[in-house]
């Protein structure tokens, strides 16, 4: 079968002893061939043998010969495919060349004119520096000058600040030195601190006893102004109550007078003008007592002031001494230090200590002095109260006396009505209770007594029934006195 086929020209040989097939259990199919020395491919030791086999390699080869021409087109058309893209890329080559060359071009015109035109501007900023070029050597002296002020004057500055913190430093030492002074001067003045101390208590134990007398005389003032509020209060009522019952008895002496006869009934008149002379007289008096216990008052708390001034200005002058004491001490002990040897301090220290105990000894007399004045002023202050008390008392047995005589002049009226009806001591009282209220507001005098005896009840005298019912009403309400106290008809 193999000898009587014809051989193509293009295909290989197949002849047994060409080709060489091996396969093993391993091999893929694909791997079975292998090219000999020759360069053809041949079966490698195993003869044909039978149908199968052959079969199976024929079916081999026409597979690999089938792969060889599947790559071999491929390669034809990736040759033709390249060939194509060539063709098509050459006019855009071409012309992107030319765009090249044109932008080219026109980068190198651009080139030319932007360096004409640099050359333009070096030229004028070369103009314009040589034109600005003495201007700037003008600003360049002038800030060198500037400089040179800035540095002479930071120079003085610096010496000045130098001085200025020497000058500081040396009143820092000053200070020092002074507050070590002080603290020494304090070190030695330690042993007269409880003489100063107790100097300190003592003032201001004077100092509390002073306000607590100037407290208790006030209170003594206000207690005696208000205990005399409180008897002229009582003087008062007790002589409201006095002229309610001086009225009631000038209203009994009247009607006395009008019954009896004209002339006792002038004696009674003439006993009222002494009783209200005696009052307007009394009244007088109680008006010099207040006028001159307000002196005496005002007085009194003058001289309890000057005394609080003294007191005061000798405070300030003790202060004062003592400050001074304590400056001299104070100036004293640092030039003692310098001149003095440490030998001779202690004898000079006692002669200071001295003199300090001497001037506090000084300012306890002054103190004790000014305590003996104000008990003195106290004593003074106290007088005026006393004479208060003792003008109180006058006016109290004045006023006992006053009651006394109007009890004397009751008992005479008592006298006087006992021979009178009641009908007639009322009637008569109705017509004199006018000219009555007029003579308490103005006294009558003797030259009146004829003119206001026009208006009574003469005896003899007729009125009609309605007239007397008429008074009889107008006397029931007017039938008070001053007091508030309602009159009850005698009989």
């Amino acid at each position: 079968m193999a000898s009587s086929s014809p051989q193509h020209p293009g295909s290989p040989s197949l002849v047994h002893r060409s080709l060489r097939v091996t396969r093993s259990a391993t091999q893929s199919p694909l791997n079975f061939l292998e090219s000999d020395g020759a360069g053809g491919i041949g079966l490698r030791s195993r003869p044909i043998g039978g149908a199968p086999e052959i079969r199976f390699s024929i079916g081999a080869i026409f597979q690999l010969l089938k792969a060889k021409r599947i790559r071999n087109c491929q390669e034809h058309l990736k040759t033709t495919l390249e060939e194509s893209r060539a063709a098509q890329e050459r006019p855009l080559t071409t012309r992107c060349t030319q765009l090249r060359k044109k932008e080219r071009d026109d980068a190198r015109a651009e080139l030319e004119e932007a360096k004409l035109q640099d050359d333009m501007r070096q030229k004028l900023e070369m103009i314009k520096a040589q034109r600005e070029r003495p201007a700037a050597i003008a600003r360049l002296k002038a800030l060198d000058s500037e400089l040179e002020e800035a540095r002479t004057g930071r120079d003085t500055e610096s010496s000045s600040q130098a001085e200025l913190r020497a000058r500081t430093l040396e009143r820092q030492l000053a200070d020092c030195q002074s507050n070590v002074r002080s603290i020494k001067c304090e070190r030695e003045s330690l042993p007269d601190w409880p003489d100063q101390l107790r100097l300190k208590k003592n003032a201001a134990q004077l100092r509390s006893r002073l306000e607590e007398l100037e407290h208790k005389a006030k209170l003594e003032m206000y207690n005696a102004s208000y205990s005399g509020l409180k008897s002229e209060g009582a003087i008062e009522r007790e002589r409201d109550s006095l002229l309610a019952v001086r009225d009631d008895l000038q209203h009994r002496l009247s009607l006395a007078a009008l019954l009896n006869c004209p002339f006792r009934g002038r004696d009674a008149l003439d006993r009222e003008r002494q009783l209200a002379r005696r009052e307007q007289a009394v009244r007088e008096e109680e008006w010099q007592a207040r006028q001159q216990i307000e002196s005496e008052k005002i007085a009194a708390e003058g001289e309890l002031q000057t005394a609080r001034q003294k007191v005061a200005e000798v405070d300030s002058v003790i202060r004062a001494e003592r400050e001074r004491c304590q400056e001299r001490v104070s100036r004293a002990a640092p030039e003692s230090e310098l001149r003095r040897s440490a030998d001779e301090r202690g004898p000079a220290w006692n002669r200071e200590s001295r003199t300090t105990r001497t001037r506090l000894r000084t300012q306890t007399e002054a103190r004790d002095e000014l305590e003996s004045r104000l008990r003195r002023h106290e004593a003074e202050a106290a007088a005026p109260q006393r004479t208060l008390w003792m003008h109180l008392r006058r006016r109290r047995s004045g006023a006992e006396l006053a009651e006394a005589k109007e009890c004397e002049l009751g008992a005479q009226v008592e006298v006087l009505r006992k021979g009178v009806s009641h009908d007639e001591y009322n009637r008569v009282r109705k017509e004199l209770r006018r000219p009555s209220a007029s003579s308490r507001r103005f006294p009558l005098r003797s030259d009146d007594f004829a003119r206001t005896g026009t208006g009574f009840r003469q005896p003899g005298t007729r009125h009609s029934g309605r007239e007397i019912r008429r008074r009889r009403r107008l006397e029931r309400s007017r039938r008070r006195t001053s007091n508030g106290r309602v009159e009850k008809p005698i009989g």
